[in-house]
């Protein structure tokens, strides 16, 4: 089985959104800052069938952080 760290920083080189470079430029400048920091938790699509080639299909991540309701939105 291949290093995690070495296939992670294989995903985060190789993944491009042509659609929306933000997506690209967070997961090359803060996702993993992130996942470390406990800030949030980064998860890889990958094609599992696909032959020869590592195939990143996509990536989301879900931030870890508490929302505060004022009083006044909150059923009493």
């Amino acid at each position: 089985m291949p290093d995690a760290n070495k296939l992670v920083s294989e995903c985060v080189s190789i993944f491009s959104c042509s659609k929306d470079s933000e997506l690209s430029t967070f997961l090359a400048e803060n996702a993993i800052m992130y996942e470390k920091m406990g800030r949030s938790r980064t998860y890889f699509i990958i094609d599992e069938e696909a032959v020869l080639l590592f195939c990143m299909l996509g990536y989301f991540s879900i931030s870890i952080h508490a929302i505060k309701l004022l009083d006044s939105l909150t059923l009493h």
